[in-house]
C-alpha cells in the first residue's frame, strides 16, 4: 500500500513537472518571457514575488495605463511599470507606489513586451524551488547512510527542515518595504508596502500602527518627529482561510505520513 501510494504521487508529480516544463518551452519558443516581482513599486498591481508573463509589443501599440516591461536605457536592468505617457518621444512610465514618474524615456530598443498576466506568489515559488531541490537532494543523500527502516522518517523530517531553511533565507511570508517618510500637518508619516505572502499590520513600540494590509499594500504610518530612533516590523494578520493555508503547510509532514505512510520501522530489523 505505501509503495503503491508514493508511486502514484511520484506519477503525478512527473506529470505535472513535465506538463509545466512544456508550456514554459511553448510559451518561450513563441516570445513569451516571466519575470518575478524583486520590488515594491507597483504595490497591489504586481506585488513583490508575483510572476509577470509578458508578450512582445511595438512601442506603436503601448497605451497609457498599460504595463510595459523595459531595460532601462542606462543600466539595462529590466524593470515593469506602468505607461503614464505615450509620445513621438517614447514611452514616459510609473511604478504605482513611487511619488514620481521615472526619469527615462522608452523607445522601442529597450521595450521587452507588455504585461498579459500577474500570478501572485507563483515568483516566490519559482525563485525558491532551485534551493528548496537542492535542499531535498542533500536530504536524500544523508538518508542512505542510516538504516533502511528509518529512511521514510528522516526523508520526512529532513524535507521540512529544507523547506524552513528555504523560507528562513528567502523570507517570503511577511515584510515591509520602506517607501520613504513625508511630513504632513499631522507629523511625518513613514509610507511602507507589504512586501510579504502574507496579510500583516505593521508594529511600533509594541503597538498596532496601521490597518490590515495586504500584499502590495501600502500603509502611512505615524512615527516620531524628534528624531527618536524607531523599528517598525511586520507581524502577521490573517483571518479566515490564511488560517487554514497557514496550518496546512505546518501539518504537511503530518499529513504526509497519515495519507503516504511511512516505511514499518520493525520490519527490516526482524529479517
Amino acid at each position: 500500500m505505501l509503495r503503491s501510494r508514493s508511486t502514484a504521487l511520484a506519477v503525478i508529480a512527473a506529470l505535472a513537472v513535465g506538463a509545466t516544463l512544456l508550456t514554459a518551452l511553448v510559451w518561450w519558443s513563441t516570445g513569451g518571457r516571466w519575470y518575478d516581482v524583486r520590488t515594491a513599486s507597483m504595490g497591489r498591481t504586481a506585488p513583490v514575488g508575483a510572476l509577470l508573463l509578458t508578450r512582445p509589443a511595438s512601442a506603436d501599440a503601448v497605451q497609457v495605463g498599460d504595463l510595459v516591461t523595459f531595460r532601462q536605457p542606462d543600466s539595462g536592468k529590466v524593470y515593469t511599470h506602468r505607461a503614464v505617457e505615450v509620445s513621438a518621444g517614447g514611452i514616459r512610465t510609473k511604478g504605482d507606489v513611487n511619488p514620481a514618474a521615472d526619469p527615462w524615456s522608452i523607445d522601442q530598443a529597450h521595450l521587452v513586451g507588455k504585461v498579459v498576466a500577474v500570478w501572485p506568489a507563483v515568483g516566490w515559488v519559482l525563485r525558491g524551488a532551485p534551493l528548496l531541490l537542492l535542499g531535498l537532494g542533500l536530504v536524500w543523500l544523508v538518508s542512505g547512510l542510516v538504516r533502511a527502516s528509518w529512511r521514510s522518517p528522516v526523508r520526512v523530517v529532513g524535507a521540512a527542515v529544507a523547506f524552513a531553511a528555504v523560507c528562513l533565507l528567502m523570507q517570503p511570508w511577511v515584510g515591509l518595504d520602506r517607501v520613504g517618510v513625508t511630513d504632513t500637518v499631522d507629523g511625518p508619516r513613514l509610507e511602507a508596502v507589504s512586501t510579504g505572502v502574507l496579510p500583516v499590520r505593521a508594529q511600533l513600540a509594541d503597538e498596532m500602527v496601521s490597518p490590515r494590509m495586504r500584499s502590495g499594500e501600502v500603509a502611512r504610518i505615524a512615527v516620531p518627529s524628534d528624531g527618536t530612533r524607531y523599528s517598525v516590523a511586520a507581524v502577521p494578520s490573517l483571518s479566515g482561510w490564511w488560517w487554514v493555508v497557514v496550518a496546512g503547510i505546518c501539518l504537511a509532514p503530518l499529513l504526509w505520513t497519515l495519507v503516504v505512510g511511512l516505511a514499518p520501522l520493525a520490519r527490516e530489523e526482524e529479517q
